[in-house]
């Protein structure tokens, strides 16, 4: 019995020592979480789109996710949308008002995060929707400053629901 409660108190001491207890590590690792987390969700949502029939508007890719990310943070708190526009094929996948008033949640740090993921290179399908200027911004290092418009290029029924400045990622489905 005492060798179980060392045991639990080692183990509680270690956790105190070694762990992540500093706010501002936390806050470092976070951003890099949703990066992880919204990038699942949105090949969820891209194989959701490739195997059925997805109407237009919100994708909800659940059933496509592991068990681990299933049960995840921000999966289950409601960080991502996904929709779908049927004439163009695209799906795109949006931080919410929740993930965005969320901390150091913006896209600046999430594209960080994201640029991490990559192993220092970049994707020419993430970015940032600019409500101003009406079209997402993707920058990416190795195929340059790119750009979608509404209208033009994509249809604003992507962009439902998306918040000014939200982490974007987009492609379009493809058929088989």
């Amino acid at each position: 019995m005492y060798a179980l409660y060392i045991v639990f108190l080692m183990t509680f001491l270690m956790s105190l020592a070694f762990g992540l207890n500093a706010p501002a590590e936390q806050k470092m690792l976070r951003p890099e979480v949703v990066a992880m987390q919204m990038s699942s969700w949105h090949v969820a949502a891209q194989k959701k789109c490739g195997l059925e029939v997805c109407n237009g508007g919100t994708v909800n890719p659940v059933n496509y996710l592991n068990d681990m990310v299933k049960n995840a943070e921000f999966v289950t708190r409601g960080y991502f949308r996904t929709n779908y526009d049927v004439g163009s094929k695209y799906v795109l996948t949006s931080l919410t008002g929740v993930g965005m008033s969320a901390g150091n949640i913006n896209s600046a740090t999430v594209s960080s995060s994201f640029h991490k993921l990559l192993g220092g290179d970049s994707s020419s399908s993430i970015g940032y929707w600019d409500q101003t200027k009406k079209r997402i911004e993707l920058p990416s290092r190795r195929y340059g400053k790119t750009n979608l418009s509404v209208p033009g290029d994509i249809s604003a029924n992507l962009l439902i629901g998306v918040p000014d400045k939200s982490p974007v990622m987009i492609n379009k489905i493809v058929d088989r």
